[in-house]
């Protein structure tokens, strides 16, 4: 199988959990809609063209593969909220930020939307960015590769399930690396938006399970396929 295929490097980012506020973790791996939303702004699509019925947009298979782990650091923010002329309230909170991430990102689809993906990652239109707006990335190699069958053995990625629903005999954890290591992460993501008078609600979610890198997953029942060695699946 033909993919699309972006190595991605970065100073900062950050993927806040949906419903974490005070302390806002981020998950290891931009999540679905960001992936979607990337390539969105390449080919300078509004949010509303995006995320309407029919959107090339909506057509896209993606993932996404840690190519190392990023450092972790938290920092502190403080938000005043302003009534009229005067500060009603301040409200801190803390939020997670990864540094220096280096990520493979893949795309699949028909021939031709790949092609002209490949052609706006030459030349976005929008700058590029991962997690907040001003958290940009610089693409590394922008190419088209062949994916391959592979068995379901994956580490620093995600995959489009919730592991919780998966009998025991059907996963296998395996430590690849010494020393600290973090577990999978189950959550249900929003994978489509509809626009209301400007506002983004989500349309669609799904579940899916982050693994770390330094952590393998072996999953039985999925369809892997795999680059370079390293394992992936698909979402939709």
């Amino acid at each position: 199988m033909k993919v699309l295929e972006l190595k991605v490097h970065g100073l900062v980012s950050s993927f806040r959990r949906p419903m974490d506020h005070n302390y806002q973790k981020t998950f290891p791996l931009p999540p679905p809609t960001t992936l979607l939303g990337l390539a969105g702004a390449a080919l300078g699509l509004s949010p509303e063209e995006m995320w309407r019925d029919g959107s090339k947009i909506r057509c896209l298979k993606s993932t996404v593969i840690a190519d190392r782990p990023p450092g972790v650091a938290k920092d502190l923010w403080k938000i005043m909220k302003i009534e009229g002329t005067k500060i009603k309230t301040r409200s801190i909170y803390t939020r997670e930020l990864l540094f220096f991430p280096a990520y493979t990102i893949l795309y699949a689809g028909a021939p031709e939307l790949l092609e002209e993906l490949k052609e706006a990652f030459d030349d976005p239109a929008y700058s590029l960015s991962l997690g907040r707006e001003d958290e940009l990335i610089a693409i590394i190699k922008n190419c088209f590769v062949e994916a391959t069958p592979t068995p379901p053995e994956f580490s620093g990625t995600f995959i489009p399930v919730d592991i919780h629903t998966i009998p025991e005999e059907k996963i296998k954890l395996i430590l690849d690396q010494e020393g600290f290591f973090s577990l999978p992460q189950s959550v249900k993501l929003p994978v489509s938006f509809k626009i209301n008078k400007g506002i983004r609600e989500p349309e669609k979610e799904l579940y899916f399970t982050f693994i770390p890198k330094g952590l393998k997953m072996f999953v039985e029942g999925l369809e892997a396929f795999q680059t370079d060695g390293r394992a992936f699946c698909f979402w939709p």
